[in-house]
């Protein structure tokens, strides 16, 4: 899980179906986020409000009050932590979709396959 520093706070970073319905109540969904976490405009502000939506996903899943606001991340972290918050955000978005492959680790079913042999023991 990826984590950053802020104030001398370590905040962890979660990207699941809480921050993912976090972010559907920010923005219109998930593809409008990233319009405008890409943005030159509206990318720091993005930045800020996914920490607090990440950080307040990873404290839910820990059984904790969910305290980060967009607020208190712009008004604590220095713009020289903005590259690597930008980093730690975008790894843990890729390892919030990852979360789901790892659990189903299984090889790809060839039902067709499956069906022959069936037929094939079965006769």
């Amino acid at each position: 899980m990826q984590t950053i520093t802020i104030q001398k706070r370590e905040i962890p970073l979660r990207f699941d179906m809480t921050a993912f319905e976090m972010i559907e109540a920010r923005w219109e969904g998930y593809a409008e986020m990233l319009d405008e976490l890409g943005a030159k405009k509206t990318r720091s502000r993005t930045l800020c409000e996914l920490i607090a939506i990440f950080g307040n996903a990873a404290l839910i899943a820990q059984g904790r009050e969910p305290d980060l606001t967009h607020d208190w991340v712009a008004s604590n972290m220095s713009p020289r932590q903005r590259g690597k918050a930008d980093r730690a955000v975008g790894a843990a978005i890729r390892e919030g979709m990852r979360m789901e492959e790892d659990e189903e680790d299984e090889a790809p079913q060839d039902v067709v396959l499956e069906e022959l042999e069936a037929k094939k023991n079965g006769a």
